[in-house]
């Protein structure tokens, strides 16, 4: 069982839940989805798709939440520290912040985003398409980290999308008090949640959290993933088709200016040799015309 309870994080800040163990959820959760539509410029065309949300209007919500979920203000409710993410779930975007007050730093703390790693039923996968889920989407959705969103009433969504691969999922209309309606394509998305904490929370916190600096950003992390020292520093962020190129990255930054100026160096002295040797034969030839005319001199009557 997870460990709930209430905390304050500062005199300006309402009190938000605290999870200090991964909250489990109900199995039966899974098929609470509330099923609309919506519609983007730049997405599908501008054509219309199914929309399958996590609804919060939904009478069986809240039984889905932590222990004293629906006490906490409305706009706190997807907030929780000092905090761990839920069971199976994927933390996305860990960093470290600071608060301010006056221009001076208040306080330092972590955050985090989570997104459901398991919540999806899909079958008709093709063997790459099983490939691409295992290795670039591990946690079945990701954070959206766009500025735009089809979804208003959400903060920051995390979502999956079903283009490629068919779903085997239903959802119900009018905040869950419709008939179920199959949903087979389009977009399945739920609030993230944010989670923070201090340094010295950390000791309180199962799993244990991976140390963060203001110059350390880890864009996905997964509870036992061990990370190398100095991984996810600024020339070792995810994404990067090569995670130990910080010595080429020197090289590249540092190494090739300096081959650069030693090559100009190089050219710039050939030059001046040239230019030299050709003075000296100039020079040369110039005394062997004057030696020549000079003797032609000697022997005129």
């Amino acid at each position: 069982m997870s460990s709930t309870s209430f905390t304050q994080t500062s005199t300006t800040t309402p009190d938000l839940l605290s999870l200090t163990t991964p909250f489990v959820q109900p199995s039966e959760c899974d098929s609470y989805w509330y099923l609309t539509s919506g519609s983007a410029e730049d997405y599908y065309h501008g054509t219309s798709f199914s929309v399958l949300v996590s609804d919060p209007a939904d009478k069986r919500f809240s039984s889905c939440q932590p222990s004293g979920w629906d006490n906490v203000a409305t706009e706190d409710r997807f907030s929780f520290s000092p905090a761990v993410c839920p069971s199976k779930w994927v933390y996305y975007d860990m960093a470290e912040a600071t608060s301010t007050s006056n221009g001076s730093i208040e306080a330092i703390y972590s955050t985090a985003y989570c997104c459901a790693r398991c919540a999806l039923s899909i079958n008709q996968i093709t063997p790459l398409q099983q490939y691409y889920h295992a290795n670039e989407k591990p946690s079945g959705f990701s954070l959206w980290r766009r500025p735009e969103f089809l979804i208003p009433t959400m903060t920051n969504p995390c979502y999956h999308e079903y283009i490629y691969e068919k779903a085997t999922l239903t959802g119900r209309p009018s905040h869950g008090t419709g008939s179920a309606e199959p949903f087979s394509s389009g977009i399945q998305a739920h609030e993230a949640w944010k989670i923070s904490w201090v340094s010295s929370d950390r000791k309180t916190l199962s799993p244990s959290l991976p140390t963060l600096t203001s110059s350390r950003l880890i864009p996905m992390w997964t509870p036992g993933k061990k990370l190398r020292p100095g991984e996810y520093t600024p020339y070792e962020r995810e994404g990067s088709d090569m995670p130990g190129w910080k010595p080429l990255m020197n090289f590249v930054m540092i190494g090739v200016p300096i081959i650069g100026v030693a090559i100009i160096a190089a050219i710039v002295w050939c030059c001046i040799c040239c230019r030299r040797a050709r003075r000296k034969e100039k020079e040369k030839l110039a005394g062997l015309i004057a030696e020549r005319n000079r003797e032609t001199d000697s022997y005129k009557p």
